[in-house]
């Protein structure tokens, strides 16, 4: 970080069909295929059968987001008047 710009980075643990069978509804791209890891297993449910919520809180963007939060708080920044 210089003052200026956050960088943060995540990354996520997923596991991909062997077969394509898209489920769920939502998310977008590959996530009717892609299954989250819970301690090494797919989950039982794609990204696209999770909640917007539930992918927000396991998904790398979503872990990516909350620490460009936590930065920015800590730097008490205040906004810029136009």
């Amino acid at each position: 970080d210089d003052g200026k710009n956050i960088e943060v980075e995540e990354r996520s643990d997923l596991w991909v069909m062997d077969k394509y069978e898209p489920k769920g509804n939502n998310g977008f791209g590959y996530d009717p295929i892609v299954y989250p890891l819970e301690n090494g297993k797919p989950a039982a449910r794609t990204y696209s059968e999770l909640s917007p919520n539930e992918k927000n809180n396991i998904s790398h963007r979503g872990q990516a987001l909350k620490k460009i939060v936590e930065k920015l708080l800590s730097q008490q920044v205040s906004p810029v008047a136009s």
